[in-house]
């Protein structure tokens, strides 16, 4: 490998797989996608490490299935799910000495620091700080303040937190399989980043991440992270409905889960309504009733779709979402499941690939939903690295207490009442 490419891995630790992406930077806004893997993740549940050993085992088998031309040291990875990682509002304000000269860039940074000093929960490390808004000497809300005469400089920020245990045990894993973790990536950034063009971004739009432990509901709008939160089930329950309803083995219901799906009904001619299915060696097959199949898909897809939808509204952004909704994650291949979002919801929904923007090539492979977090964790790094792959006005960079530098999603107006428009209330 030339040394002459720096070399970038990110981890996307998940309940069913565990996968590796490792790129290099190869010009200046672009890069190539080297290597993709992924390994039975049977160590973790909704986010978190549950057995130490099956996930090193898992980390230590991505690490084989690399060529031998390639040598990683440090990943990035992904945080998510409810018990690993929060989200909470902060103000904090400062109070210039000149007022007479404008807010500088550094006025800003010594702001933003300030909210490290302010926020000091017991057991939590901040992950990501959002700013809302800026006011200057207390007036409206914007979106940057720099260049503005002024004394006191105020804003709200969305302050993202990680389990300190959570990321310890996690570290723990990283370093038992020979990796050092370079940073923590927040779920919804990394999918963000890979699948939501900015013109979605811009208008608003829900990304929903059905993975196999959880459910990530993720709202954007004016280029910007607004709402974050998780659903704590996701396509597993759906599978294990399949298995025990239909008394056949998990692998099964996986592949019967993906196959038909939220398929509509009536579109099943009659003479094709039973499937006949090998569970057992030497026992008959199983006869599976087509209709019953999807019928038990649907009722718990459906109830996903409800938890999704009540986000929505709950957030306040119900009739702000102009690009509706983008779903990504191994749910996402449900075969129907766009059409039944769009069905109950009446949002627009497509099923989220992979912007194309800095590859120098996408393959096959690299278009799969469930390889759209690990790929995005990547691109947040890369772009947190000062190699600004996306050329994004929206992206900035932070000091984070010393530690490193980490990427922030600058969100251009306040949370709840800058969703709404003046003549469409949402209440």
């Amino acid at each position: 490998m030339s040394k002459d490419h720096k070399i970038f891995a990110a981890i996307d630790v998940g309940t069913s797989k565990t996968r590796l992406s490792v790129a290099r930077a190869i010009e200046p806004g672009s890069i190539e996608i080297i290597a993709l893997a992924q390994e039975p993740s049977e160590g973790i549940q909704m986010g978190l490490v549950k057995n130490m050993d099956k996930t090193v085992q898992a980390l230590n088998l991505l690490s084989k299935q690399l060529d031998q031309k390639i040598e990683i040291y440090k990943v990035s990875v992904n945080l998510s799910g409810y018990q690993a990682s929060k989200s909470f509002l902060k103000q904090a304000s400062i109070t210039r000495q000149r007022q007479d000269m404008q807010i500088a860039q550094e006025d800003v940074e010594r702001l933003e620091e300030d909210v490290y000093k302010l926020v000091n929960e017991p057991g939590w490390s901040i992950l990501h700080i959002i700013p809302q808004y800026y006011q200057v000497d207390g007036g409206d809300p914007i979106p940057d303040p720099t260049g503005m005469i002024g004394n006191a400089l105020r804003a709200e920020f969305n302050i993202i937190c990680s389990n300190n245990q959570a990321t310890k045990n996690v570290d723990t894993c990283l370093e038992r399989a020979g990796l050092q973790r370079e940073s923590f990536v927040f779920s919804p950034i990394a999918n963000s980043v890979a699948v939501l063009t900015e013109e979605e971004k811009e208008v608003g739009v829900c990304l929903v991440n059905i993975g196999a432990g959880i459910t990530e509901v993720a709202l954007f709008k004016e280029n910007a992270l607004r709402h974050a939160t998780t659903i704590p089930f996701g396509g597993n329950i759906i599978s294990s409905d399949i298995a025990k309803i239909m008394g056949i083995m998990w692998p099964q219901a996986e592949e019967l889960k993906k196959q038909y799906g939220c398929e509509l009904i009536e579109e099943i001619e009659i003479e094709n309504r039973t499937l006949n299915l090998p569970v057992l060696k030497g026992h008959p097959v199983k006869e599976i009733d087509l209709y019953h199949l999807i019928y038990v898909i649907k009722a718990r897809v459906e109830e996903i779709i409800a938890l999704v939808y009540a986000e929505i509204k709950a957030s306040g952004a119900e009739y702000n979402l102009g690009a509706g909704i983008v779903l990504t994650g191994g749910g996402a291949q449900i075969n129907g499941i766009s059409e039944l979002f769009h069905q109950k919801t009446k949002y627009h929904t497509r099923i989220g690939s992979l912007c194309t923007e800095p590859f120098a090539y996408i393959s096959e492979e690299m278009k799969d939903p469930t390889y759209a977090q690990v790929i995005g964790i990547l691109i947040s790094e890369m772009n947190s690295s000062g190699h600004a792959l996306l050329g994004k006005q929206n992206i900035q960079k932070v000091k984070s207490k010393g530690i490193r530098k980490k990427t922030i999603y600058k969100i251009l107006g306040g949370f709840k009442d800058l969703f709404k428009d003046e003549d469409q209330p949402f209440e």
